[in-house]
């Protein structure tokens, strides 16, 4: 009876530690799940933390429109600079050319070439007063009196615009007084039918050439020997050389002057001039 009594008390005892380990294991299962909870939450702030790359890549988005922007003005200002160019003046109202007129310069009727390249003249002045009785002292100066051994050439037939000048440069006929002073600094330099302004036969190429490319040409004031003069009005364009300067005028060797090669005096403060800095 006794040892019965005891069986009993073991077995009771033993589902009692068997009820206590089942408990103990099933909050310890529950502390688990608890524990799982944390990692599911961690998970939330990654996702949270990736909206601030997301923020973060809209900044760029905005800064490229800012640049975008900036270079939008950046270019309508380069095409007010150039289209304003076409009617501003410098300190002594003289007129600037743009290249925007580049292209139709050559179209302009000869009846606005021929007014303009006759407007401001003073005299024309003989061909005694022009030589050279003295060597060079510059390429300048040799281009000068390169140009000045052509005083009295003219078109052939005269009013056609064919000249010896611009055949030089690969085109038989064409207004050419762009094209005479090209050839004067080519064909006393290296005579490789090209110039640093690109385009010989244009003058608005001249002094686009000077503004854009200050080491290689410069817009000048105060002419000199060998520099370039340069005048626009009405869509009409002309150009020469300067071959001496005298107080407010300057005398000119041009061609493409009543169909010709002529040498002019002419007042300074209704030109613009371009000093070429390389030889061509």
């Amino acid at each position: 009876m006794r040892s019965k009594l005891l069986s009993a008390t073991l077995v009771s005892l033993t589902l009692l530690g068997t009820g206590s380990a089942a408990s103990v294991l099933a909050q310890e299962q529950v502390n688990p799940t608890q524990e799982q909870v944390n990692p599911a939450q961690e998970q939330v702030n990654p996702t949270q933390e990736q909206v601030n790359p997301t923020q973060e890549q809209v900044n760029p988005t905005f800064t490229q429109k800012e640049d975008f922007q900036t270079l939008e003005d950046d270019s309508l200002n380069q095409e007010d600079d150039s289209l304003t160019q076409d009617e501003d003046t410098s300190p002594d109202n003289i007129p600037t050319i743009s290249e925007v007129t580049a292209e139709s310069e050559l179209s302009v009727s000869d009846s606005a070439t021929e007014e303009l390249i006759n407007e401001n003249i003073i005299n024309e002045v003989p061909l005694s007063e022009v030589q050279f009785n003295r060597k060079a002292n510059n390429f300048r100066e040799q281009a000068v009196k390169q140009a000045i051994t052509e005083i009295g050439t003219q078109e052939k037939p005269l009013g056609s615009n064919c000249n010896k000048f611009s055949k030089y440069f690969g085109v038989n006929c064409r207004r050419w007084c762009a094209d005479f002073v090209s050839w004067a600094f080519d064909y006393s330099g290296n005579r490789n039918k090209k110039v640093d302004w690109k385009n010989p036969g244009l003058v608005a190429s001249i002094l686009r050439w000077a503004k854009d490319n200050p080491n290689e040409g410069r817009i000048v004031k105060n002419p000199k020997v060998g520099d370039i003069f340069l005048i626009r009005k009405n869509g009409a364009s002309h150009t020469g050389l300067v071959r001496s300067v005298s107080g407010t005028t300057f005398i000119s060797v041009e061609g493409n002057t009543s169909n010709k090669v002529r040498t002019l005096k002419r007042p300074i403060n209704k030109f613009q001039f371009v000093r070429v800095l390389h030889r061509q």
